[in-house]
């Protein structure tokens, strides 16, 4: 009678090794790593002119904080809405600033995620930029002088299909 009543607890206990060990098993596989893609980036285009000229260095970093393709691309063209960095050839350098994710704050009234960094145009002129970004392709850049106190540019809401 003994041996009857354990057959159910060994059955549940193998259950949930099963059970446990498949989803660690696939939380393994299902994390997210950007695909390098034939060209070896990581679908932000890096050093790849932009439609209309312009350079874009060290924008792949935004994807390893949670940023889409789409949110980066976005901001590249958000980025080329302000006036001194819509010339065509010129490059606008992300690689140097550290990127600092904010969670959403009372100082968003949308409670958005938001990322801060620095922007070097043409190796010479630094601005700070935050943008804000949401669902999957959607964002809004703000661009402050390279003291980050006084507010540039507002790019109101942007899309990379926009």
């Amino acid at each position: 009678m003994q041996q009857t009543s354990r057959k159910p607890l060994t059955i549940a206990a193998i259950v949930v090794v099963l059970f446990f060990g498949g989803l660690i098993i696939l939380s393994r596989n299902l994390s997210f790593t950007p695909d390098p893609g034939p060209s070896g980036n990581s679908g932000a285009d890096e050093n790849t002119p932009a439609a209309s000229g312009s350079s874009f260095i060290g924008y792949d970093s935004l994807l390893n904080v949670g940023v889409t393709v789409d949110q980066v691309s976005a901001l590249q063209k958000a980025l080329q809405q302000y006036k001194p960095m819509s010339t065509t050839g010129t490059t606008i350098d992300m690689s140097k600033g550290t990127l600092t994710p904010y969670a959403p704050s009372q100082r968003d009234p949308l409670l958005r995620p938001s990322i801060g960094t620095s922007v070097v145009v043409n190796q010479k002129t630094t601005y700070r930029i935050t943008f804000y970004y949401w669902g999957t392709s959607s964002i809004e850049l703000l661009i402050y002088d390279s003291t980050g106190k006084t507010k540039l540019f507002d790019s109101g809401t942007v899309t990379a299909t926009n």
